[in-house]
């Protein structure tokens, strides 16, 4: 059984089969673009966004199935929950956005916990029957920005679609198309910015928390990543054995001699896919 097969029935496991239940783990797309993704469901719970089977809810970005103000306001909050300063179990009301371009109503139950380093939302879905006003969660009063962007990034990804509207950019309206094709040029031949000698590969956040969080620099893909989560006073460094990145994974990740082999190996794996 590979990988991914088990994190699936792992991911499943999680739900009970007659509630209205989601999971979704958090997914960088970018060094500044960050989301979450719903990688289980039930029927209950593809039902409350319009959609007739599970299997189409699971994969969408959740950014892009609720209304973006609300996942705006919930990001903050998940960042408290990931330092520890608030409960990892909350409730609140959110707004879905159905298949159909319709807004449901739901309360929300998120328990926020890590599965094996992989940040995770386990909810429960109620559909809200009362004609009351919206009632949004509260916004916290401060939040850390340097965990929020290391967490959450600078971007989800309906922000992104949402500037990319308001942008307008029609390229037929573009006289000289060459310019793209220089910059496609560029984009496949430029190296990867990656770290030097004199950057440290692991790094402890200055946050003010509980826990202890670390950024992780990969010399191998170049990109970082945000692990650890213990408590202050246990709290030992216990280097990652991979990359966290999917298309790395590379366990020469922190070593300065292997990553060179290691990186050319990926940059002719990529080249021949």
């Amino acid at each position: 059984m590979d990988i991914e097969r088990q994190r699936h029935e792992m991911f499943h496991a999680l739900l009970e089969p007659h509630e209205a239940m989601t999971v979704a783990v958090r997914v960088q797309l970018s060094p500044s673009v960050v989301d979450t993704r719903i990688v289980a469901a039930t029927p209950s719970a593809a039902a409350l966004y319009g959609y007739d089977d599970p299997d189409e809810l699971e994969g969408q970005f959740t950014s892009m199935v609720h209304v973006l103000e609300d996942i705006q306001r919930t990001r903050l909050r998940s960042t408290l929950r990931a330092l520890g300063l608030v409960s990892s179990l909350e409730r609140y009301e959110v707004r879905l956005l159905q298949r159909s371009g319709g807004v449901q109503r739901v309360f929300k139950e998120v328990e926020q916990r890590e599965v094996e380093e992989t940040m995770v939302w386990i909810c429960r879905l109620e559909p809200v029957i009362t004609r009351s006003p919206f009632q949004p969660p509260p916004l916290p009063e401060t939040v850390p920005e340097e965990a929020l962007h290391y967490f959450f990034g600078w971007a989800c990804v309906a922000e992104m679609e949402a500037l990319l509207r308001q942008r307008r950019l029609l390229l037929t309206s573009l006289q000289d198309m060459t310019i793209f094709r220089q910059i496609g040029a560029y984009s496949r031949s430029g190296p990867a910015r990656l770290p030097s000698e004199d950057e440290p590969s692991v790094e402890r956040l200055v946050l003010r928390s509980p826990r202890v969080y670390y950024r992780y620099r990969c010399l191998v893909c170049g990109r970082d990543w945000i692990g650890g989560g213990e408590e202050a006073q246990d709290a030992v460094c216990a280097l990652p054995k991979r990359c966290n990145y999917v298309d790395c994974r590379a366990y020469a990740w922190n070593d300065p001699v292997a990553a060179v082999v290691a990186r050319r190996k990926r940059e002719q794996r990529r080249a021949r896919s």
